[in-house]
């Protein structure tokens, strides 16, 4: 009986200094992993602007004395949904594809973008024609601004491609 207890025991010796020495191998190879492996750097919201955004939304609110021409706005969105897109080049360029829509013809406009210093505001220049944005979210898959002009808001989100 003593032998059997003595088997035992030792069997249960090895069996626990085995597991302590493969929990050991294991912290020390995730302490070297992560050691070796180095921070990842988020983007810039710059860096996250830059690329080909395709609008996926519109939603249109106009003040009082543009009240009744909802039909008109709903035949403007739907063929902008889907249609219009802006491509942000790391250069600053901007380049904007808008579709064929309202007795106008499909067309392509180059321009600059910036944006403000608290990533707020996107500034786009297409020849003359200067726009200001708010923007309210941009990650790496969403852009969303607001243009606000004489007529009301337009809300615009797009998904980057």
């Amino acid at each position: 009986m003593k032998k059997i207890n003595l088997l035992f025991v030792l069997v249960l010796t090895i069996c626990i200094s085995l597991t302590s020495c493969k929990d050991a191998n294991k912290e020390t190879s995730q302490n070297e992993t992560a050691e070796t492996e180095a921070p990842k750097k988020e983007a810039s919201p710059s860096e996250t602007l830059t690329g080909k955004w395709i609008l996926k939304d519109m939603n249109i609110k106009t003040k009082e004395e543009m009240a009744g021409m909802e039909e008109m706005f709903e035949a403007v969105k739907k063929a902008l949904v889907g249609k219009l897109s802006y491509e942000f080049k790391a250069d600053n360029a901007v380049v904007v594809n808008s579709p064929a829509f309202m007795g106008k013809k499909e067309k392509t406009e180059k321009g600059t973008w910036s944006l403000s210093s608290d990533n707020k505001t996107l500034t786009t220049t297409e020849g003359s024609e200067k726009k200001d944005f708010s923007v309210t979210s941009l990650d790496q898959k969403s852009l969303v601004i607001v243009l606000s002009d004489e007529m009301g808001a337009q809300t615009m989100t797009f998904a980057k491609q």
